[in-house]
């Protein structure tokens, strides 16, 4: 099994075809994962070709071995390559906590 995490594709949705509601009353915090997303929705570059991405999914699935996680986009590798980034500098930053919790 892998996990494909894609970037943004030329769907239904992103071509203009379904809309995005306000947030309710009381759910306007730009801080909220959802509102997030409408942030990330409203301004992304969306240039994916979707028939494209189906052709890599029969490629995928072809592989003997797949792997765990699969950016699927020039945005998802973007994606990847800064939280790698943002793990690489917290396990950095925070080492020091770790070297005595194990068990001798």
């Amino acid at each position: 099994m892998s996990n494909v995490c894609p970037g943004p594709f030329t769907t239904k949705m992103a071509t203009g075809k379904s809309s995005i509601l306000p947030p309710f009353s009381g759910y306007e915090d730009p801080n909220l994962p959802t509102n997030k997303m409408r942030e990330f929705i409203g301004s992304a570059k969306v240039n994916g070709d979707p028939d494209k991405a189906a052709a890599v999914f029969l490629r995928l699935s072809d592989l003997k071995q797949l792997p765990s996680f699969f950016p699927l986009h020039t945005a998802a590798v973007d994606a990847f390559k800064e939280a790698g980034g943002q793990y690489v500098a917290a396990a950095e930053e925070w080492k020091s906590w770790s070297n005595d919790v194990c068990v001798n």
